[in-house]
């Protein structure tokens, strides 16, 4: 579903010479240079109307239509390569449309002007609905006649009122970036940021491969590896032995690496290696960032040196979020019964505390918080698992006696609490809250029906205590919702 100015069409300079015709022909109450001309841009003929004159009259709309006769054909062009961009969607079997503020005579004209329209299934209009945009009402519309779940539509816009329409239909927004300026104020109201076609087309292509499935028993199994801390010595090939003896006997549908695959100066070479180890498992595998991992390259190095992995799902996010903040849907037979959340928790940060800057290990930022709030709405009453790399504040205030597992080390959380799990408890969608970071924990805490959960480490770089065996956690989830997981050992394994 596609907003059409500023998104399709670049139409800005049509649009303000029109208003300036028109307020020069007919003098408005409020000045048209007082106002903010991107909300100008986001909103219908008439809305700006009511804002100048306080009232719509028809020669007023007459006018505009005038103007827009006489100006289109040259101040109308498309963005960069849409048209190549729809021709790719349409023969890949897309529904498009298109949900826009403009008025429909000149929408569908424009639209004709520049040869898209044929590519849409459908367009509604300022005039087709009684809510506007940021309304729903003509996403819903679309939803109801293409016969589309929610979270089988993506919104594609520029404004703050094509997200917010997104968020109240619970459909996912991608925010279509070809002004910068916008680009630093509207993304973060955006569950994906495209600088461009070619990245708008990639971010579809990897939503649409982000699944799984149950197995025939209906059961799914995860293998959360965390913290192997690769460093290109002779403890990699240990790591290697435990992926191998792990897999053998977990048999899992999907392995979880919770971050710090790679520590040190050789992080390129790690995540190229691991690439090629995981493939040998030919198991589905996705990953988060740790704190340790971008020692040895950027985030964007990383991800290059392990993309070609043929069985990686992996969406690095849009990057005001971080570099690892995606989700997979696992289906049973055709319908979605859990989600897999991957979430960056960052490195470090400087945080204000009581007047003090004080430093402290990362966190999940608001931003995320409302990402993951928009992502679960479109998924109600399915159950997700959440994975992330440092655990959450709350796990500092867990006591010893009220655990299941191993407390070998105080948990090494961030020092402020962003209110995250309160959320997630506030939700009841996810059901535990998986991470690593401590190699010396393993324990699991349930709080208000949630688990909060350590993995083991899986790596042989060791601090601390000596003889504190390797490991991973097994996940379980059958179609019903229902988990169990425990701890495994390379002392269990051999």
């Amino acid at each position: 579903i596609f907003d059409m100015d500023g998104t399709l069409i670049n139409s800005d300079a049509l649009v303000e010479k029109i208003y300036r015709e028109l307020v020069f022909k007919y003098p408005p109450m409020v000045s048209f240079d007082s106002l903010d001309l991107n909300q100008v841009m986001a909103l219908s003929y008439v809305e700006v109307i009511k804002i100048l004159y306080g009232d719509v009259k028809q020669e007023f709309l007459d006018y505009i239509m005038h103007v827009h006769a006489k100006e289109k054909k040259g101040k109308l062009s498309l963005f960069p390569d849409i048209k190549i961009m729809l021709e790719s969607l349409k023969k890949q079997g897309y529904y498009l449309a298109v949900v826009t503020s403009e008025l429909r005579e000149i929408a569908i004209d424009e639209m004709k002007i520049l040869d898209i329209i044929d590519f849409f299934d459908e367009v509604v209009a300022f005039d087709d609905v009684t809510h506007p945009k940021p309304h729903p009402e003509g996403i819903l519309r679309i939803l109801a006649n293409s016969q589309a779940k929610p979270y089988e539509a993506i919104m594609v816009g520029d404004q703050l009122s094509d997200a917010f329409a997104a968020t109240k239909a619970n459909v996912m927004s991608i925010f279509m970036g070809w002004d910068e300026n916008k680009l630093k104020t509207m993304a973060i109201h955006y569950d994906e940021v495209a600088i461009d076609t070619e990245e708008l087309i990639n971010i579809i292509q990897t939503r649409q491969r982000l699944n799984l499935r149950f197995d025939k028993n209906h059961e799914f199994t995860i293998c959360q590896i965390t913290d192997l801390h690769l460093m290109n010595d002779e403890n990699d090939l240990r790591a290697k032995t435990l992926i191998d003896h792990m897999v053998h006997q977990i048999k899992p549908d999907f392995i979880a690496l919770t971050g710090d695959q790679s520590m040190g100066k050789d992080g390129m070479i790690n995540y190229h290696r691991l690439g090629e180890w995981m493939d040998e498992q030919k198991i589905p595998y996705g990953l988060v960032f740790g704190n340790h991992d971008i020692e040895g390259g950027t985030y964007e190095s990383l991800i290059e040196a392990i993309h070609t992995s043929s069985h990686l799902l992996f969406s690095s996010g849009p990057k005001h979020l971080g570099y690892s903040n995606y989700f997979i849907e696992v289906y049973d037979q055709n319908d979605i019964k859990a989600l897999l959340i991957m979430m960056d928790s960052h490195i470090d940060d400087i945080y204000d505390i009581d007047g003090k800057k004080v430093w402290g290990y990362g966190t999940i930022h608001q931003a995320q918080i409302d990402w993951y709030e928009r992502l679960i709405s479109r998924y109600p009453h399915i159950p997700s698992i959440l994975f992330m790399h440092i655990p959450p504040y709350e796990v500092r205030s867990v006591k010893k006696e009220d655990v299941d597992g191993f407390y070998e080390e105080l948990p090494s959380t961030p020092p402020i609490d962003t209110g995250f799990v309160s959320l997630v408890k506030k939700h009841q969608h996810t059901q535990w809250i998986i991470y690593g970071h401590d190699h010396y924990n393993d324990f699991t805490y349930q709080d208000q029906g949630l688990v909060l959960a350590y993995g083991r480490v899986s790596g042989y770089y060791v601090y601390g205590r000596e003889g504190f065996t390797p490991g991973v956690r097994w996940i379980k989830l059958d179609a019903n919702g229902q988990f169990t997981s425990e701890i495994i050992t390379m002392d269990d394994s051999l």
